[in-house]
């Protein structure tokens, strides 16, 4: 089905599938990994990929979503799955709130929307909020 899906965007346009592969998601990493404490394999609650948690971000801003809204459309939309990285599973809404929090109070959320617009700038892309 991965494959049919892929055939089928490819076919009609499926924007988040092409912006997703124009930026370079390894920039990020370093700079939202700074606001992780607990980096280690032994006990307390796991890290979540903060690749996987920004992208969530960048989604709920483009498309005007709350962190309830954008739990479910991640399960019902192909093309948010499919932007995410096809994952296994997604983490809940108070988890997405919680990451979003911690990146404001990090600040870490200026400098990554500061990269990300580095990297549309490169590709002479601008993108706007949007509706489902």
């Amino acid at each position: 089905m991965n494959q049919a899906y892929l055939n089928c965007c490819s076919k009609i346009g499926d924007c988040l599938s092409e912006v997703g592969k124009l930026i370079d998601w390894s920039y990020f990493r370093p700079i939202l990994e700074t606001m992780c404490s607990n980096q280690s394999s032994k006990g307390g609650h796991p890290n979540v990929d903060v690749i996987l948690m920004f992208k969530i971000q960048l989604l709920e801003v483009w498309y005007n979503l709350s962190d309830i809204a954008v739990e479910r459309e991640i399960y019902d939309c192909l093309s948010f799955w499919h932007f995410l990285g096809c994952p296994d599973s997604i983490h809940d809404n108070s988890t997405i709130w919680l990451f979003r929090e911690r990146m404001s109070k990090t600040r870490v959320d200026k400098l990554v929307r500061a990269e990300f617009q580095r990297q549309l700038d490169l590709h002479n892309l601008k993108i706007e909020k949007g509706m489902i």
